[in-house]
């Protein structure tokens, strides 16, 4: 772990005067260039699940057990329920970093980036949102089409 990790608090308010500002801001740039590689993982991962029932082996498994389409619903919900925590987490440490590094005088903070910090997030997270309710509603058609489901 950086050693800037560990002597910034995540609760902390204010960065400590021993923090360097560029290894601050270096951080603050990581986690934003992690939050893209972690959405194409999840892009990766969501397709791959979406596309399965469209292959041979897909096919003829949900033909052998429909009720596998349950299984295929709840792997998408969990993987796009995660996804959307370590989102949210790496939201709060960017917001953080930047604030620290603008205080710091690394570099300056946009106009609205109070409001924008929280906007941003709920973008960011709605990609996963919108992933749970697809699978949500999979499981649920199927739950309700099933003879005796």
């Amino acid at each position: 772990m950086p050693p800037t990790l560990r002597r910034i608090p995540h609760r902390s308010r204010i960065a400590p005067p021993e923090a360097d500002a560029t290894e601050v801001a270096q951080t603050a740039r990581h986690y934003g260039a992690l939050r893209f590689s972690m959405f194409t993982v999840f892009a990766t991962i969501s397709g791959a699940l979406l596309a399965f029932p469209f292959t041979d082996g897909g096919q003829r498994l949900l033909r052998a057990e429909p009720a596998f389409v349950h299984a295929l619903a709840i792997a998408g919900v969990v993987a796009s329920l995660l996804f959307a925590l370590a989102e949210w987490r790496l939201a709060g440490l960017l917001a953080y970093f930047q604030a620290a590094a603008a205080r710091l005088g690394a570099v300056p903070l946009p106009p609205g980036h109070a409001r924008w910090r929280f906007i941003i997030p709920a973008a960011m997270i709605a990609p996963q949102a919108l992933t749970i309710l697809h699978w949500l509603a999979v499981a649920w058609d199927v739950w309700t089409l099933t003879p005796g489901g």
